[in-house]
């Protein structure tokens, strides 16, 4: 599969460049690099996961790389991070809502095998059939996607699919081993649903200037490969917080279902999010089609 994207990369995407490209910025793409390395590795290790030395090391180093790299972007021409984005309120409420989106989106997949394994005493191969529900609903929100912000502001879709992905969190929470499959299958497929339906990625973009789109998709990009790690510490976490505060063990339904509360709280925080995003801004996130036909 990732030699067929570089085919058709090579194939699909224009040969465009800068005339007057920009000098890389080597010293601030190693500082970068160092303060996600440690960030992961502390916030990790909050949990217990690592030595309480390293965490603290680990975390004081990404506290130390991030000051240097704020000197670092003041006294830079073409930081590798460019920081002022964070000034275009389009890009700003993208970036935290996807943030958020993401870290959820990786906490529930991490929890979800889990708790199904371990607490309810599903086998593997029935947790996968039951997870790959979630698929399906990605895959149709990608057929009624296109449609539905046709005929509506693509702000609501996302708001709605939002409230969707928070439902089915929150009920997720009152699962049971002996309630009826079809439940599983239906909550897991609105979660999935859900979750396609309530990202608007492309929103980050709308008020960017052409000439600051590539250190927007730098910036953009980065983050979301952060959130990766991040969506698994927060589950993590998660789950730690509630066996601390219900006493449960690893096979108990109690820590699950409160760390699915705590999801459906926070998915219903990027719901609000979502409905800051200007109207007119992220109207051109409309199909080209309906736009002319309205």
């Amino acid at each position: 599969m990732a030699l067929l994207g570089v085919v058709m990369s090579l194939w699909l995407v224009p040969d465009r460049r800068d005339e007057e490209g920009e000098a890389f910025d080597a010293r601030g793409t190693v500082i970068v690099a160092i303060l996600i390395v440690s960030l992961v590795i502390g916030l990790s290790g909050v949990t217990g996961q690592v030595a309480p030395a390293v965490t603290a090391a680990t975390l004081i180093i990404a506290l130390a790389t991030a000051l240097l790299y704020l000197r670092h972007h003041r006294r830079t021409e073409a930081p590798i991070i460019d920081l002022t984005l964070w000034a275009i309120p389009s890009f700003r409420l993208s970036m935290l809502s996807g943030t958020l989106i993401r870290c959820l989106f990786g906490a529930h997949a991490f929890l979800l095998p889990l708790w199904f394994q371990l607490a309810m005493g599903f086998e593997a191969a029935k947790t996968g059939v039951m997870l790959a529900a979630g698929t399906v609903g990605v895959l149709v929100s990608r057929l009624v996607g296109g449609p539905l912000i046709a005929r509506s502001h693509p702000r609501s879709v996302s708001v709605g699919g939002g409230i969707v992905f928070a439902l089915s969190l929150l009920g997720t929470a009152f699962l049971r081993a002996d309630l009826p499959l079809p439940l599983f299958y239906l909550l897991i497929f609105g979660q999935g649903f859900g979750l396609a339906m309530l990202v608007i990625g492309p929103a980050a973009y709308v008020e960017v200037p052409a000439e600051r789109m590539a250190a927007a998709t730098g910036f953009y990009s980065t983050v979301q490969q952060l959130t990766l790690s991040l969506g698994v510490i927060t589950g993590v976490w998660s789950l730690a917080a509630m066996r601390w505060l219900t006493h449960a063990t690893p096979y108990d339904n109690r820590a699950y279902a409160g760390s699915m509360l705590l999801l459906a709280l926070l998915a219903f925080g990027a719901v609000v999010l979502n409905r800051r995003f200007e109207p007119d801004a992220i109207v051109s996130l409309r199909p080209v089609r309906a736009a002319r036909g309205a």
